[in-house]
Formats: C-alpha cells, structure tokens, sequence
C-alpha cells in the first residue's frame, strides 16, 4: 500500500494529466438537428456531445453533404457519424446506438383545408409538394405513374412551405420538428398560425448514432455512449435539449 501512495503523490505533484478520448463524427445540415448555424451544432448532435461527455469522450464534428457524410464515414478516417436511420445495408458496416430520436413525417397543410386519408390512394386530385431526395421518392413514384397522384418536386422544404402558403399545392409531407424550425425562420407570426398537420403520421423513424465495424474501438465507444445516453435521458437534461431547441434557442443571433 505504501507505493501506491507514494505513486499517487508524484502524479499530484507532478502535473501529470491524461489526455481525454476524442471520437471524429462526419455530420450534415439538417436543421434543427443538425446544423453548424445552430447553438451545439444541433439539437441531435448535442445530445451526442454531451452523451459522450457524461463518460469522458470529446466529439470533433466534420461537415459534409449528407452522402458525402456517410461515405466519410464508411470509407474514411472517421469513428462514424450522426444522424442515421437502420438499414440492412447500413448495418453491414456500422454498429447503430440506442435510439438518439424518434422522427415523425407528416402531411402539412393550410387551415381551413382539411383532408383525411387512409391510404395514398386518398390524396388522388390533391396536388402534393415533394422534396428531392427524400424517402417518400419510392412511396409517390408508382403512384405518380399510374396518375393516381399529382406530386410537384422542388430541391427544398422551404420552397414546398411557401408554395403550400401561396395555394399552389395542397398538402406536403416534412418532418414536423424541421418544418417548425423552416416556418420560424422563413415566415412571420401570422403565416406561421396558418399552418397545420395531419394527425395521421407518414413515417415514423427510429435515428441513431452509427459507428464503423472497421475502428476496433467502436466497440467499447457504443457502450460508453449507450451508457452516457441513458444517464442524460435519466437526469431530464435530454427532454430539456429538445424543448429549448422547439422554442427556438438554438438560434445563433447574426
């Protein structure tokens, strides 16, 4: 016992501190998740800050499109990446973390315009705002074909809002928690009350932290945040992180 109180007093006093982990992360825009314009880079990748920081791991962000991002993380020198849905072909090469969020799709619309719809089939004669590159792509093509659906694609969210605004499309489908970030920044107070969603969900996802197969470490890191992602839910400071990210505190003042 003597010696390791001897070795304890010579780490005292000899300043000696230990280097803290770091994890390298690609990650994407995709508001109010994640984003470099946003306090914490996002409201998803704070909470994978501070997951990670409960249990002594730093996390560097490196911004890319979102393909470019994955492929970073797949084929570069990264640990992984946020935010990801599973996919069996995402989980050849990538450990997934207990669930980061549940997202929910919906269909946005104008008050004073109510649908109902059970089935795709029920929006036939509505024109629908689609954005590029989203999943719903492969849900609205076979429709589209058959004409059963009249979809009108534009590059963004926020051009969909405003077009739905403008009565140039009828209903449009967006994660809710996005499109409430978009109407806060893009439209006033008044435009703002005009909107709505269907109560009845598109999509409902699972996302989740991805870690490459490839870093031996990964391993070990997987459970360090698991269990950094358990203590943060546990205290409340996961619910807070969301609540203050809807009221819109994220917003880094220009």
């Amino acid at each position: 016992m003597k010696w390791v109180l001897i070795l304890c007093l010579i780490i005292s006093f000899s300043g000696v501190t230990f280097a803290q982990e770091t994890i390298r992360l690609s990650t994407a825009e995709f508001a109010p998740f994640t984003s470099k314009s946003l306090k914490y880079n996002g409201v998803i990748n704070r909470v994978i800050t501070e997951a990670f920081a409960l249990e002594g791991v730093k996390v560097e962000y490196t911004w890319y499109p979102w393909k470019r991002a994955y492929r970073a993380a797949k084929e570069e020198d990264f640990d992984g990446s946020s935010y990801w849905y599973k996919t069996p072909e995402r989980e050849k090469d990538f450990l997934f973390s207990d669930v980061v969020t549940k997202s929910t799709y919906a269909f946005f619309y104008i008050k004073g315009s109510p649908f109902n719809w059970n089935t795709l089939e029920d929006l036939q004669g509505m024109p629908i705002g689609g954005t590029i590159g989203y999943f719903y792509k492969e849900m609205f093509e076979p429709l589209e074909k058959s004409e059963k659906l009249e979809v009108h694609w534009v590059p963004k969210d926020e051009h969909n809002l405003k077009k739905l605004i403008k009565n140039r499309i009828k209903i449009f489908p967006s994660n809710i928690d996005v499109a409430f970030d978009l109407l806060q920044n893009h439209f006033t107070p008044k435009e703002i009350q005009s909107f709505t969603y269907h109560p009845k969900p598109l999509r409902e996802s699972s996302a989740y932290l991805i870690l490459s197969k490839k870093v031996k470490r990964n391993l070990r890191m997987l459970k360090l945040f698991n269990k950094g992602l358990k203590r943060l839910k546990a205290s409340g400071q996961y619910d807070q992180f969301f609540e203050e990210s809807r009221r819109g505190e994220y917003k880094i003042p220009i």
